[in-house]
């Protein structure tokens, strides 16, 4: 695995698509010394959390009680025993439908088992709000035992997570590059880690010429023992990432759901045509002010578009948050706080917040555009609807964008009738 990994850092010196073959050699050697089997499916369980198949400790069922579950949701029955048996997983789940807290009570009984003081189970999210969301709801459900989970993510000092991890860490929840380079300095230890779970699996392992995470999980993986347990989680599973588990995964259960059965029932989906670009902002602003009492989200194309878009709801007296990636993190962190509390009632954002981000009152979600990438326009529609809630999306398409809609509709099988205001 370290002569692989070395081969990896070769190759993206030299270019991005060596680095992905030589990244998937990695995934392929690990799986190699353990044997890699069929898949298999998983079988439903029963929905009481308390069940003495599940055997949960009380400071967890304490915790799980506390947070506002009361029985399971499908995935999480799906899931759970399997999780806690140690079998590496891919999980497919639509939005909202309790994904995290799934495997955050897996690792919070996992974590209990093993040794303490130094990571037993690590959790990988591509962005710092996911990252600083998973660990909230992991902290929450295991917070009458006496574990400690960290958070480790970009936007604050190495030093800091140093200090951390020093005091001693049970669960850790971070954001590949930062966990990457933990790992190299010798900071974060992961070969006695029982298990490492990859969120929103599709984005991060997605070809290395469009980001960096391909490379920093090629690292991880290497740096973890052969015992440790993978579990892979998104709500969007393409065929070459499927594709790629065949050497990853060994032996794993799979729980994948049909592009059909992706979309969510409780979200009424439309779309509205303009002809010149200038209608956008127009369109976005009646549909804002066509709903009260629920929060927002509007998704930009680019930055200069959410500062724009931002710009505009805020002279028309709107409390707004914005969200990119050219933001300071302590200011996206603020932002953050202002919509979840309801302080701010609209969230202008770029698809940085498409996926995993949950605010349970968002009852409208406006695309400015439709986006490039299929799968991106599953999340962020499913930022709304969330926990069977209905919800309302509307995609804002100019005519050369109707090809990638229909390509959309057909992959999905969606209905999106065309409205106008």
């Amino acid at each position: 695995a370290v002569s692989a990994s070395l081969a990896v850092s070769a190759s993206l010196a030299v270019s991005a698509s060596l680095a992905v073959s030589a990244s998937l050699a990695v995934f392929a050697s690990l799986a190699s010394n353990t044997g890699c089997g069929a898949m298999t499916d998983a079988h439903d369980e029963t929905s009481d959390f308390a069940a003495s198949i599940y055997d949960l400790p009380d400071t967890i069922l304490k915790g799980i009680y506390a947070y506002g579950f009361e029985t399971m949701s499908p995935i999480q029955q799906k899931s759970l025993r399997w999780i806690l048996g140690g079998r590496d997983m891919i999980i497919q789940a639509q939005s909202g439908t309790g994904k995290t807290a799934a495997f955050g009570i897996g690792a919070a009984v996992r974590a209990l088992a093993s040794e303490r003081g130094r990571p037993s189970v690590a959790i990988v999210c591509h962005t710092r709000e996911l990252a600083r969301q998973t660990h909230v709801v992991v902290g929450e459900l295991a917070r009458f035992s006496e574990l400690r989970v960290g958070l480790c993510m970009g936007g604050t000092t190495v030093r800091e997570d140093t200090e951390a991890l020093a005091a001693g860490m049970d669960i850790v929840v971070g954001t590949p590059g930062r966990m990457q380079t933990l790992v190299k300095r010798g900071l974060l230890r992961l070969d006695g880690l029982r298990s490492l779970v990859i969120d929103e699996v599709d984005v991060i392992l997605r070809d290395v010429s469009s980001n960096s995470f391909l490379p920093c999980i090629t690292d991880l993986l290497s740096a973890c023992s052969e015992a440790t347990q993978l579990l892979l989680v998104s709500a969007t599973v393409p065929d070459e990432l499927l594709a790629m588990t065949e050497t990853v995964l060994r032996d794993p259960v799979k729980i994948l759901v049909p592009n059909d059965a992706l979309p969510l029932a409780g979200i009424d989906q439309a779309q509205i045509h303009v002809a010149d670009e200038a209608q956008r902002l127009a369109i976005a602003e009646a549909l804002r002010y066509s709903v009260v009492g629920v929060q927002v989200m509007v998704f930009c194309s680019s930055r200069d578009e959410v500062d724009a878009v931002a710009a505009h709801f805020q002279a028309m007296g709107t409390p707004v948050a914005k969200i990119h990636s050219g933001i300071e993190q302590a200011q996206r962190n603020r932002e953050m706080r202002e919509f979840r509390s309801g302080k701010a009632s609209t969230m202008v954002c770029t698809d940085v917040l498409a996926r995993g981000v949950d605010v349970q009152q968002v009852g409208l979600v406006i695309l400015m555009h439709v986006p490039t990438a299929a799968d991106t326009y599953l999340h962020c529609v499913g930022r709304c609807g969330r926990y069977g809630r209905q919800g309302r999306a509307v995609t804002i398409a100019a005519e050369y964008e109707l090809t990638q809609l229909r390509s959309i509709q057909q992959l999905y099988d969606l209905e999106l009738p065309v409205r106008s205001l």
